[in-house]
């Protein structure tokens, strides 16, 4: 079955949505119909990604709070897998997805900061311990009684044995937990989807 990308989502400026779909797509083994599509950038991409969308993939959180002290980067830790093809994570080093083999790699995390109206949230996307490639800050939610959620989502060239972490950061002048043991948080993916 052929489908036309360009009549099922208005993609322009989507690039990571466009890699996701078109990954799904090509792993589920359908097909791109490149004719119905007529954007050099999109056909481009997804060129790319149907030459090497691959099974390495991996999603794993966290079953418990984890607490974050005030005004300080910390790498969160995950405890249980939700997938794991391709042996990306491994227990032993807990703060880690690693990669498999070099690649282009979507990579995401979603954190829940605790109920708490001061400061700044912060979640970084750091590889191989030492270089911020991706970051997403906000201000703490205004309203009594609500949560600040952070989701953060790029793709990044890899090399075999690269590896990637999930640092947060807060400054509400107290240690706050980050929501473990929910369906949403934290939650930290990567999949290979080039070559």
């Amino acid at each position: 079955m052929k489908i036309p990308i360009n009549k099922l989502y208005p993609w322009r400026g989507s690039i990571a949505g466009l890699v996701l779909l078109s990954s799904i797509l090509h792993c589920s083994g359908l097909g791109i119909d490149k004719e119905e599509n007529t954007d050099a950038e999109t056909l481009s991409i997804l060129a790319l990604v149907q030459a090497g969308a691959s099974s390495d993939a991996a999603r794993v959180t966290s079953t418990s709070n984890i607490t974050i002290p005030n005004s300080t980067f910390s790498t969160l830790t995950f405890d249980t897998e939700v997938f794991d093809q391709g042996n990306l994570f491994d227990a032993g080093q807990p703060t880690r997805l690693t990669a498999a083999t070099t690649g282009i790699y979507l990579i995401s995390a979603s954190v829940q900061f605790g109920n708490n109206q001061t400061g700044m949230r912060h979640v970084n996307l750091t590889k191989n311990g030492s270089s911020d490639f991706a970051t997403e800050s906000r201000n703490a939610v205004s309203t009594s009684g609500f949560s600040t959620y952070i989701t953060i989502s790029t793709v990044q060239a890899m090399s075999g044995g690269d590896y990637v972490e999930v640092r947060v950061f807060q400054n509400s002048g107290a240690s706050m937990n980050v929501a473990g043991g929910v369906d949403y948080s934290p939650i930290f993916t990567m999949h290979r989807v080039a070559n």
